[in-house]
């Protein structure tokens, strides 16, 4: 599950190895370290401390955490919240490739009538793998 405020998951005084250690079912810092070399957190990045993370980077970790414990369902709430271009093609190529149920959410904005006076409201879609 991927939620929209992750807040309480990067409370913790954990280095990003071994928050994402107490999720893989490969003990190894060797096989987490390498895991978090291709989620962009190369070198001493793995040492760093989960409070300390920016918004993308917590994107990442979380992203990572699903990755690493191979589910076969994926719950995303605005997984592209804080991500730069990059982040973002990367997310939805490793999406395509994904073989299990995947539940996307995400808010956009409308306009619900003329009179709003060019106000936007959001409102929440979702979409199933094979809609996208």
């Amino acid at each position: 599950y991927f939620p929209k405020d992750s807040s309480q998951e990067f409370q913790k005084d954990l280095t990003i190895t071994e928050w994402l250690t107490g999720y893989s079912p490969v003990k190894d810092v060797t096989y987490v370290r390498g895991f978090l070399g291709r989620m962009l957190f190369p070198g001493e990045d793995g040492v760093k401390n989960i409070r300390v993370l920016s918004g993308g980077e917590k994107v990442r970790c979380l992203l990572s955490k699903m990755m690493i414990s191979a589910s076969n369902v994926l719950l995303l709430d605005e997984p592209t919240n804080h991500l730069d271009m990059e982040s973002i093609t990367a997310l939805n190529n490793g999406l395509i490739k994904f073989s299990g149920v995947i539940r996307l959410w995400k808010t956009i904005p409308i306009r619900s009538s003329p009179s709003d006076n060019g106000n936007l409201k959001y409102a929440s879609d979702a979409w199933r793998k094979a809609d996208l």
